[in-house]
């Protein structure tokens, strides 16, 4: 890709937050600091906080893949990925028209680890194509300041 092209690819951001819903509860005000929450949708394995604003689009997944996934391994390898699966879909949605644009995915782990979602995104050809791992990583503490 040339300088002057752009990378229309959305963002896959992780969101690293501590064990159970407290921390998840913050997101909203992290992510108001660089998108419009519309064009997020953020994927979890814990239930969607009650408060957070409708706009913001959540999928909740069955288990945390990054804190299981082997250093150095892609969450494709699995071919259970529900997280790869799930990007998929989406982008098929979204495509179809079902499912309105969308400019980053945010994974919330707990894990520390990102290289299985980066690999993924990396070496499978319909993710590589559609989506790109934002460098950027979003850390919860408890205090948040909207």
């Amino acid at each position: 890709m040339s300088k002057q092209e752009t990378d229309h690819r959305i963002k896959v951001v992780v969101c690293h937050v501590g064990s159970g819903q407290e921390g998840i509860q913050h997101l909203p005000c992290h992510l108001k600091s660089f998108a419009n929450l519309q064009d997020v949708y953020v994927l979890a394995a814990t239930p969607r906080p009650s408060q957070w604003p409708v706009v913001l689009r959540f999928e909740r997944l069955t288990q945390d893949e990054l804190t299981q996934a082997p250093d150095g391994s892609c969450l494709c390898c699995s071919m259970r990925s529900e997280i790869a699966a799930f990007l998929a879909k989406l982008f098929m949605a979204m495509l179809a028209r079902i499912e309105k644009p969308v400019k980053y995915i945010v994974v919330v782990t707990e894990s520390k680890g990102v290289d299985a979602l980066r690999q993924t995104l990396t070496h499978t050809p319909f993710l590589a194509q559609r989506y790109v791992f934002d460098e950027m990583n979003i850390c919860i503490s408890s205090n948040c300041i909207t």
